[in-house]
């Protein structure tokens, strides 16, 4: 009876583990994590706060970087801070510094900068240089000009055989080159091929299908839900700047409603700033990334891919 007793005990606080196993892996997948962008960058002069939430703030975690001191901040610098309850409990980059006492000019050494007096002149200083000796009759003497002419032309022939066998080095080592960026570029181009060809194969469509679909629902989690920006930019010439414009026009889908461009086609200027909110939920990450890691099509797509980059193409 005792026995049974004891089992039936063990039972009810395994099943109570597994129950609050279960109720701590619902809230880490399904309660989202919460997170909060803002900052700018005016004048070349960053500043900004990134926070991340958890449980309504219960685990918090706050980065920030501001150039100069800000309200509730010690001194500028960058800073990782980690809450609970709002109370912080780990400093992971920054912190208060030390600050370094300044010197006493007491406490150098003085040293004499007074010039020395007559009598404390070493006794070469007082010396007159002395004259050069003039050179002896026989180092005077000059070498015939039969012999002049003997080795004018022995370093002539002497020179012309050096230069062209630098010549004759520097066009080989050009040819070496050139062949070798040649094969270089053949071999890539040959690898491109082969790549361009495995990613349009028809049997790896439905695998590439599969990854287009948990990519853009991983985008659509991880972009923000709410929020607003800014973004003022001019490169000061109106050409370069209406091209970047029309690059940014093929995103406008994405960010038409939480940042707005400014293009300025006569000044050469880029300030921006921003405040965005957004929420992610682990379940719907680890749903994505575990449905591509495991697919076996895109494992063997991907082992076929990285082999013809490393074969081929590096």
């Amino acid at each position: 009876m005792l026995f049974l007793t004891i089992i039936k005990w063990i039972g009810i606080l395994l099943l109570c583990l597994l129950i609050l196993v279960l109720i701590l892996a619902g809230l880490i997948l399904f309660v989202p994590i919460r997170y909060r962008v803002s900052g700018s960058y005016l004048s070349d002069v960053p500043d900004g706060t990134a926070r991340a939430g958890w449980l309504f703030r219960m685990l918090q975690i706050v980065a920030a970087y501001h150039r100069t001191p800000s309200k509730g901040s010690p001194e500028g610098g960058f800073s990782v801070v980690i809450k609970v309850f709002g109370i912080p409990v780990r400093t992971l980059a920054g912190g208060d510094k030390k600050e370094t006492k300044d010197e006493d000019p007491g406490d150098i050494e003085a040293i004499d900068i007074r010039p020395p007096e007559d009598d404390e002149l070493p006794a070469s200083a007082g010396a007159l240089p002395t004259e050069p000796a003039a050179p002896s009759s026989e180092t005077a003497e000059l070498p015939p000009e039969e012999d002049i002419s003997l080795s004018d032309q022995t370093e002539q022939e002497g020179f012309t055989q050096r230069l062209a066998k630098r010549v004759s080095d520097a066009w080989e080592s050009i040819r070496t080159t050139v062949k070798s960026l040649a094969q270089m570029v053949k071999q890539r181009t040959d690898g491109a091929k082969k790549l361009a060809e495995l990613w349009k194969a028809q049997e790896n469509q439905s695998a590439l299908k599969l990854l287009k679909k948990e990519a853009l629902l991983l985008i659509h989690e991880l972009l923000p839900r709410k929020g607003h920006g800014r973004i003022i930019l001019g490169t000061g010439d109106p050409y370069s700047t209406g091209q970047i414009m029309q690059a940014a026009a093929f995103l406008y889908p994405v960010y038409k409603d939480n940042i707005e461009v400014i293009p300025k086609f006569d000044t050469a200027v880029h300030d921006a700033e921003g405040d965005l909110k957004g929420s992610v939920r682990l379940a719907v990450v680890a749903w994505a990334v575990g449905r591509v890691f495991f697919d076996k099509r895109l494992r063997n797509l991907y082992r076929k891919t990285r082999s013809i980059i490393e074969k081929e193409i590096l």
